[in-house]
């Protein structure tokens, strides 16, 4: 009768602690001392969605997540064998498929002679808890590698937490700044700013982002744009206040020197715009106004060769092309003004690649009138070449007559003259012939300066040969040495006047020689990098001769300008026929004082890239 008594109160304290646990909102169990479950509340069935005797035992670790099992084994067997209370953290699968996190609180129960006769657990929903940890590690994150400066302050104006890049903006470290007042960074021309912010925060409104200015612990000013939201509690009532800060000065320094540009260029009196691909003109200054008539509302959001009816020399896809890849293109173009009338410009583009598109700036001036006079000069110059070609032309005829009566003259009567006479004689011979190498001289410059664009490839080798090939009888005459220091380089050429400009250049080596002495001429390549990267091949010519004065060595090369008296046999017209053969080629001639005497002759054809 006491057993079954004791039996029926050991039912009942049972029936009442099963009541008491299952009326508890977490998930509950109980486990026999090895850790096997023995008891699952209907909390953690109808939340697994799974029948209590399919989970007792091990059965429940089924809907632990796969990534928490073996963690989660190692702890639970770890605190059976501890017999002491002990808190795990897992995952749970749901009856939804979903896992949530819990948090289980295993305490041991042992009887009246301290023997563990079982363990109760509770295992607690912290998904919530869990999640919100996680936000606020992403979020602090996120604050800590901003690069704007992110302050949070109490009401009072008390800084509160101060992020990495605050410290790099204003020089502060956070052991120095929390828990001072905000208006540390303030200048004293913005310290009213600190109770308007206050006042409109806390009627639980966030501010527009505004532009401000801030100052740093030495003392210095930043330009910053400021964004500021209210913090609230869970009640939604305002804390404090969350200010994020970007450093803008450099682009305010920007923005005042595109100001200081744009008010230039709309100063300017040359006309300047800059046009958009895809929105037309988007400025256009007082210059165009004055030049092509239109008003910038009338220009303004038009596609300006549209507008302009711009004729171009090349393509303009080419032009665009040559723009993407060098940023910029010079060339000459023509507009029409609103009138009508048709200019020429010396047009300049640069490309700005930007965030809203590609602009262009187009800087002209206009060359109509230069254009217009270079025309005129340039059909005066031809009728002048053309009265030069035919003048010297006609007067060989009568010259001709004159040299040849004048040689039959000496040869035939000369002995019936007195010796003055005879001198008289020789003078008009010398005289006639000179003048007919003027004159054949005068010919060549005018042919050269009408002469045909390079066409031929041909090696330089073969251009000297041609030319010791025709003076073969006066370098006999002279005894004179001819040195070639091969390899010469291959030219791209008119063959007919790079022959006569090398032939110059050799027929002079061999005139100007000191008295007593044999001529001593080489010719070596030359070869030259310009300032834009183009490299010009050519010639140099060295002679022993007398040499050049340094103050007559480009006045020679002029037409009929000499540096020698008339002992010496020529015109002046060679060496201007030169320069001339040199700079229709798109080369140059010039000379230097050669190095134990003598002078160096240089003469370019063209100039092309290392790739070409």
């Amino acid at each position: 009768s006491h057993r079954k008594q004791v039996e029926d109160a050991l039912k009942a304290s049972e029936a009442r602690f099963r009541e008491l646990l299952e009326c508890l909102p977490e998930l509950i169990w109980t486990s026999n001392p090895d850790g096997a479950f023995n008891y699952l509340s209907p909390q953690w069935v109808a939340y697994t969605g799974i029948p209590s005797d399919k989970q007792l035992g091990m059965g429940w670790a089924h809907q632990v997540h796969v990534d928490d099992r073996l963690k989660l084994t190692e702890q639970w067997q770890a605190g059976i064998r501890s017999g002491q209370p002990f808190k795990l953290e897992f995952r749970l699968r749901g009856a939804n498929r979903h896992y949530r996190w819990f948090q289980t609180h295993a305490s041991p129960i042992r009887d009246s002679n301290r023997t563990l006769v079982r363990w109760l657990g509770t295992s607690t929903d912290i998904d919530d808890q869990k999640q919100g940890e996680t936000l606020r590690a992403r979020l602090g994150a996120i604050v800590e590698s901003s690069s704007d400066a992110i302050i949070s302050k109490s009401l009072d104006g008390s800084i509160q937490t101060w992020n990495r890049s605050a410290e790099k903006m204003f020089g502060y470290t956070a052991t120095e700044i929390i828990g001072r007042s905000v208006t540390i960074l303030l200048p004293p021309t913005h310290r009213h700013e600190e109770s308007e912010i206050v006042a409109q925060i806390k009627t639980g409104k966030q501010l527009q982002p505004f532009e401000s200015i801030r100052m740093c612990k030495g003392g210095e000013h930043l330009d910053v744009s400021l964004t500021i939201s209210p913090i609230k509690d869970a009640n939604g009532s305002v804390i404090g206040i969350s200010t994020i800060a970007r450093d803008i000065t450099a682009k305010k320094q920007a923005e005042e020197s595109l100001d200081q540009q744009r008010r230039l260029i709309e100063l300017s009196h040359d006309p300047i715009f800059a046009w958009d691909v895809e929105r037309g003109i988007v400025q256009w200054n007082k210059g165009c106004e004055q030049l092509y008539g239109y008003s910038a509302s009338e220009a303004l959001g038009q596609p300006s060769h549209q507008l302009l009816r711009t004729r171009f020399l090349s393509s303009l896809p080419d032009i665009m092309a040559l723009l993407e890849v060098k940023g910029e293109w010079t060339g000459q173009i023509f507009h029409r003004t609103k009138s009508g009338q048709e200019l020429v410009v010396d047009s300049r583009w640069s490309m700005l690649k930007t965030a809203g598109g590609t602009l262009v700036l187009e800087s002209n001036r206009d060359i109509t009138q230069q254009r217009q006079s270079e025309d005129i000069i340039l059909k005066k110059n031809k009728d002048l070449e053309t009265l030069l070609y035919v003048t010297s032309h006609d007067l060989k005829e009568p010259l001709r007559s004159i040299e040849s009566f004048s040689v039959l003259l000496q040869e035939r009567y000369a002995t019936r003259l007195d010796e003055k006479g005879q001198d008289f004689l020789r003078r008009i011979v010398r005289a006639t012939q000179r003048l007919d190498q003027l004159l054949t001289d005068i010919l060549d410059l005018s042919r050269a300066q009408r002469m045909d664009a390079p066409i031929h490839e041909v090696e330089a080798e073969l251009l000297v040969q041609e030319v010791l090939r025709r003076l073969e009888i006066r370098i006999k005459q002279t005894g004179a040495t001819i040195t070639i220091h091969s390899p010469l380089p291959r030219f791209r050429v008119n063959t007919t006047w790079a022959i006569q400009g090398i032939y110059n250049l050799v027929t002079n080596a061999l005139k100007f020689v000191p008295a007593g002495q044999h001529p001593d001429v080489e010719i070596s390549a030359y070869s030259e990098v310009d300032a834009q990267g183009r490299q010009h091949d050519g010639l140099v010519v060295q002679d022993r001769g007398h040499g050049i004065p340094p103050d007559q060595q480009e006045r020679i090369f002029e037409l009929f300008k000499r540096a020698v008296g008339r002992e010496i046999e020529g015109t002046g017209a060679g060496l201007a026929i030169v320069k001339q053969v040199a700079e229709r080629h798109g080369g140059r001639a010039w000379m230097t004082s050669r190095e134990g005497g003598g002078s160096n002759f240089f003469i370019t054809f063209g100039g092309h890239t290392a790739s070409e």
